[in-house]
């Protein structure tokens, strides 16, 4: 939560993803889960003495700070330079990679968090989806779940290679 009452959300992490590796003193974020989870909190001293006396742990840390920068500088030129619906294209593909269920894409979060993550409007996010299932990029299979059904479409808007 911003200080004037907004929200920005950073990631959406899926099961099986570590958060919290930035070694900072204090977090600044907060986490809340989207469904029934479970958190293992590590002390970050174990697990800095454990990625010293490790070699294999001390690459594995260091391989996921590095995929976790490299994930937040492309939310950052995401939010910087694309239109409202290459951000949509660009999430919904980015979900069903991380997903690794072909082109079958799980959405237990609301369009509003789904707004807040791609720095848009619920409405203009309602109409992205509206538009998408009308030009046959997706299909809705459920409430929280999306077959991505013009992968190529989707892909070329996502690059800025095709118009909104």
């Amino acid at each position: 939560m911003l200080m004037d009452g907004r929200r920005q959300i950073a990631d959406f992490f899926l099961p099986g993803d570590f958060f919290g590796l930035d070694w900072q003193s204090q977090c600044n974020f907060t986490a809340e889960a989207l469904a029934d989870t479970v958190v293992i909190s590590y002390p970050r001293k174990q697990v800095e003495e454990l990625g010293e006396s490790t070699p294999a742990i001390h690459r594995l840390l260091m391989t996921m700070l590095c995929k976790s920068l490299a994930a937040t500088q492309e939310h950052l030129v995401m939010l910087g330079r694309q239109t409202a619906y290459e951000r949509l294209a660009w999430f919904l593909l980015r979900v069903m990679e991380r997903t690794g269920r072909g082109n079958e894409v799980d959405m237990p979060m609301s369009r509003m968090d789904v707004a807040d993550y791609l720095g848009l409007t619920i409405e203009t996010v309602s109409r992205g989806i509206s538009e998408f299932k009308r030009r046959r990029y997706i299909t809705a299979t459920s409430a929280h779940q999306i077959r991505l059904t013009g992968l190529a479409s989707l892909q070329a808007l996502a690059s800025g290679e095709a118009a909104a």
